[in-house]
């Protein structure tokens, strides 16, 4: 899916809608290694995932694509191919 398509998704004003069939959401939990969800997350049409949460190793539980990944906070670490990046870059912490 390319960057275009995903801002139609993400856009909620009613003017253009469409409308995704299987979505998935990955969190970091590292609960994740308990489940084998790679193959349903890889059949999603829109995969996104947060902060630096690796899969490269994990991909039997947490799959191997990704479309766009949000990040929030100082840190903002390479993506995968093919993915799109949304961040809040924050200042770094205070060392005290």
């Amino acid at each position: 899916m390319d960057v275009y398509t995903v801002l139609k998704v993400m856009r909620n004003d009613g003017v253009q809608e469409e409308r995704l069939e299987r979505c998935a959401v990955v969190g970091n939990s590292g609960t994740l290694r308990e489940t084998h969800y790679g193959a349903a997350i890889d059949a999603a049409q829109f995969v996104m995932r947060f902060n630096s949460g690796r899969s490269k190793g994990f991909e039997s539980h947490v799959g191997r694509g990704s479309d766009v990944r949000l990040y929030n906070g100082p840190y903002v670490t390479s993506k995968m191919a093919g993915e799109m990046t949304l961040a809040q870059v924050l200042p770094p912490p205070l060392l005290v």
